[in-house]
């Protein structure tokens, strides 16, 4: 579990990237690297913030754990996929998280 502060600085950050999408470039090409072409066409389906955040976790489980299979890393890339199909509407984001 995080402590408290570098909860609500991740929180503060996560909240200014949804509000200002600018802020949250995706690395798309890392995540091209990765993921079959359909994986790939999936992912592109998901909104930029939500790319960023899935590029900033597959990287992050790259960093703690470097022999990461290829299949958590693409994993990781797709867990919120499921957003893919929603508007992206800031308010509920922010209240969820």
């Amino acid at each position: 579990m995080p402590k408290p502060s570098a909860w609500y600085l991740n929180a503060a950050r996560r909240t200014v990237r949804a509000l200002v999408p600018g802020l949250a470039p995706p690395d798309d090409a890392f995540a091209a690297s990765r993921l079959t072409g359909a994986e790939y066409g999936l992912y592109l389906r998901m909104d930029r913030r939500d790319r960023h955040h899935a590029c900033e976790v597959a990287k992050e489980l790259l960093a703690r754990h470097p022999g990461a299979s290829e299949v958590l890393v693409r994993a990781a890339l797709l867990h919120d996929l499921g957003k893919a199909d929603r508007p992206y509407r800031v308010l509920e984001r922010v209240l969820v998280h």
